[in-house]
């Protein structure tokens, strides 16, 4: 219907799915201090949302129907996620590929190819110098050494000709259990 409809006719639709959207969320979200009801109600009321009014609603589909975001911009050549934690990321559940200004979405079903494995795009991305939220190693400074080596993992320094420290381990080793996490 969406595709042979009219534009009168898919904003109708849009307006009414948002506006049950958000009495959903506004009942069930009671409590949540990242969601409170007027940040909600104004990602979802926006026609152009903003970086930040993007995210909310990706929460709140997250905490609603499980449904999971990765945000791009090919411009600026930035990636963020929600879960936001990438070793959060539970495969399996519905993912929604949408670019920054939330007018191209990537739907792999639609043409009939299979949806890439999160570590691999953005280990794809980072190689191509895309920013990246990876998170970092909570792990001790032994253990991300013992993870690094088993590994075989290289870490460098970001100061040239400097030993690598605990930071650079934890960055680096972050990414690598993140990117293992998701999967290759």
């Amino acid at each position: 219907m969406m595709l042979i409809a009219g534009d009168g006719y898919r904003a109708n639709e849009v307006r009414d799915r948002t506006f049950e959207l958000q009495e959903e969320a506004i009942k069930n979200l009671r409590g949540n201090r990242k969601l409170t009801k007027s940040r909600m109600g104004d990602a979802l009321a926006s026609m152009k949302p903003t970086d930040e009014q993007m995210m909310t609603t990706s929460m709140i589909l997250l905490a609603m129907k499980h449904i999971q975001t990765v945000c791009f911009d090919t411009v600026t050549k930035k990636v963020w996620t929600m879960p936001e934690d990438l070793t959060a990321w539970t495969r399996g559940r519905k993912t929604l590929w949408v670019d920054a200004k939330g007018e191209v979405m990537l739907d792999w079903n639609a043409s009939n190819a299979k949806e890439p494995s999160l570590g691999s795009w953005l280990a794809d991305r980072d190689e191509d110098g895309w920013v990246i939220p990876w998170p970092e190693s909570k792990e001790s400074f032994v253990d991300m050494k013992k993870i690094a080596e088993e590994r075989g993992i290289i870490v460098k320094s970001k100061e040239f000709g400097a030993k690598a420290k605990k930071d650079d381990y934890s960055r680096v080793v972050g990414r690598a259990l993140a990117i293992e996490h998701l999967g290759l």
